[in-house]
């Protein structure tokens, strides 16, 4: 059975180049890319979704679920596999003392 895929509204690190909060779901295989879609719940309770980029991602991976994230744009930067590229550049910080319990 196919189920819809709906989303929050999308943070853009362009205009906010951090956001924080508690990643509470991820949405894998999504659009045309196929890439990943991630949700963090702020402190004012509003989910937040962002689009993963390859730099992100490989950090997202190692993130539990529920963990209290902060996420930081660090801008455009030249790639260094792949000559006259750039890439997105991300920083993820994880507080190991605040984790949010979904059970």
């Amino acid at each position: 059975m196919y189920e819809k895929v709906s989303f929050n509204e999308m943070w853009d690190f362009n205009e906010n180049r951090e956001l924080e909060g508690y990643y509470v779901g991820k949405k894998e295989d999504v659009g045309e890319n196929h890439s990943n879609v991630y949700q963090v719940e702020a402190d004012d309770g509003q989910v937040w979704d962002f689009w993963g980029a390859t730099a992100l991602d490989s950090q997202m991976n190692s993130v539990r679920l529920g963990s209290r994230i902060k996420i930081v744009y660090e801008g455009l930067k030249d790639s260094p596999k792949r000559k006259g590229k750039k890439y997105k550049d991300f920083s993820v910080f994880v507080d190991k003392e605040l984790v949010k319990d979904f059970g």
